[in-house]
Parts: structure tokens; C-alpha cells; sequence
């Protein structure tokens, strides 16, 4: 639009066209709205919202989530050189129906030149498992088609209005419902690490380090048709699935120097790589990309 507001035509006759941000397509909805021109000629403008929102019904929910944990760990050391620690965790949960994580530790600490070398390789690997969130759960029981009726309305026509949930339920616009995924289980994470430790003159201490992390089972939501109600229509079932991954490596290189008085200088470098396909349980996968 020029600065009048009206279309642009280039010099061959045809349209110009141009992205724009939400903010201005927000304004020319207002201005064009204000002008009374119908909600076509708004969207032929550039504005009209691209979706709309709602959801009534009872919010009260309540439900019981239980978490299990127990581990046993232990510490051998074998002459003055060398550490072995070891440990294992069991966690279960209710809401998703897992009782039976279990996540082994191993680490190593060792001096191979003694105490006097200031040469230490420490060595540990392990897997820990994330909860699966009660604000997550609570979403399935509130959002499930009946106790709480949600709607998502793609490219709505009706702004500034905001109609009655019933009257868009009526007019045939889908649901919007959260369940889980019947294969759901608690993300866990592989973690591993490599330490080379080393005095060096001058009370300086010098690491280098390299680090693994494998993340799978990571959680993030799917849209699946789903059929709701007495009606049988389709709704938008928004699903919390466990079928992200991640790939971290990491490598570090460390200075640090502690002087009398406590005051002491820090300084690392530290090189990261890291591959995912989800940021969290409300992140849908990208178009064309899969799991």
C-alpha cells in the first residue's frame, strides 16, 4: 500500500506485493474495518486475522499425580589411585502410566601417576529421566472435547465480534482437544563425559573435557484427527507424543587459578554441537520434517 493506504500496481499492470509484518496486518484490519469495507476487500488488503481462539466450559480439574523414586549408589576405592562409583535409579509415575525407568551410573576417577602427578581422568556415564509435567496433564482432562470445549477458527471473518462458543459449534467449525499418545513415556537423556585434569605451576589447574548428550523420547505435540462427542465430528487433536531426539557434543578447555585471601580467575572455551527436532511438548514438528 502507498502511504493513502491504496494497492500499488508496478509498471506492468500487475499488483506489487510485499511481506508484511502481524502488527501492520493488525492495523489494516482496524483501518480498512473502520471504513466499512467487508471482510473479502480486508483480506484482498493484506489484513483479516489468521486465527482465532476460544474455549469454555468447566476449567475445574483435579486428578492425582504420584512420582516414584528410589536409587542405591556406592563407592569403591581401590588403593589411592582409583575410584569406582556406581549407582542405579528406579522412577515411576502414574499419569502416564510408567512404573518401571530404571537409570544406571557408572564414573571412574583416577590418579595414575598418584597424588604428587596432579594428573586426574575422571570418566562417568549415566541415564536420567525427565517427569512428565502435571500442567501438561491437566490439559488432557480439561481439554477432551466435553468437560472444556475449545475451538481454533483458521482466517475468522467475524473480527472484532467474538461470537458464542455454541453458535461456532453449531456452524460446524472442529474442536480442539489434547490427548496423549498411547505410546507416551518419559523423555530420558544419555549423558557422558571425559575430564583430563592437570596441576600446573603457580597453583593453576588446567581441564580439557568432552561431553555426549542423547536425548530420546522427547516431547513434542502432533495434530491426529480424533472423533468427539455425541455428533462424531472430527476435532483438531492436538497430542503429546514422546518421539523427539537430540545429539549434543560438547568439548571444553578450562583455566582456573584460586589465590590466598579467596580470591581466585576463571577462564573457558567451550565448543558446542547440538542437533534436535523439538523444543518442548508444545512444539509442533516443521512442515516436510519427521521424527
Amino acid at each position: 500500500l502507498d502511504s493513502t493506504d491504496m494497492l500499488v500496481m508496478g509498471s506492468n499492470g500487475a499488483l506489487l506485493t510485499a511481506n508484511i509484518t502481524s502488527l501492520e496486518r493488525y492495523r489494516r484490519t482496524v483501518l480498512f474495518g473502520e471504513k466499512g469495507l467487508p471482510p473479502s476487500a480486508i483480506r484482498s488488503l493484506g489484513g483479516g486475522a489468521s486465527q482465532f481462539l476460544i474455549a469454555a466450559g468447566n476449567s475445574f480439574s483435579q486428578f492425582t499425580q504420584v512420582d516414584l523414586g528410589a536409587f542405591v549408589q556406592d563407592d569403591w576405592r581401590i588403593g589411592s589411585r582409583f575410584t569406582l562409583s556406581t549407582g542405579l535409579r528406579w522412577e515411576g509415575q502414574n499419569t502416564i502410566h510408567r512404573y518401571w525407568d530404571f537409570g544406571p551410573r557408572l564414573a571412574v576417577a583416577w590418579m595414575p601417576g598418584g597424588s604428587h602427578s596432579g594428573t586426574v581422568i575422571r570418566a562417568g556415564t549415566g541415564i536420567f529421566f525427565e517427569r512428565f509435567a502435571p500442567e501438561l496433564y491437566v490439559n488432557t482432562l480439561r481439554y477432551n472435547g466435553k468437560t472444556q470445549q475449545g475451538l481454533s477458527v483458521a482466517n475468522p471473518d467475524f473480527y472484532p465480534v467474538t461470537p458464542p462458543i455454541m453458535s461456532l459449534l453449531s456452524g460446524g467449525f472442529q474442536q480442539t482437544i489434547q490427548t496423549l499418545s498411547p505410546a507416551i513415556r518419559p523423555p530420558y537423556f544419555v549423558q557422558s563425559s571425559l575430564t583430563l585434569e592437570q596441576k600446573l605451576p603457580g597453583a593453576t589447574v588446567a581441564s580439557l573435557s568432552a561431553s555426549t548428550v542423547i536425548g530420546r523420547h522427547l516431547l513434542h505435540s502432533t495434530d491426529t484427527p480424533h472423533f468427539v462427542g455425541p455428533s462424531d465430528s472430527v476435532a483438531h487433536n492436538y497430542q503429546y507424543a514422546s518421539e523427539g531426539v537430540l545429539n549434543e557434543t560438547q568439548v571444553s578447555i578450562t583455566l582456573r587459578r584460586k589465590y590466598q585471601r579467596g580470591i581466585s580467575y576463571f577462564g573457558q572455551y567451550r565448543w558446542t554441537q547440538a542437533l534436535g527436532n523439538t523444543d518442548g511438548a508444545d512444539m509442533f514438528p516443521i512442515s516436510g520434517s519427521s521424527f
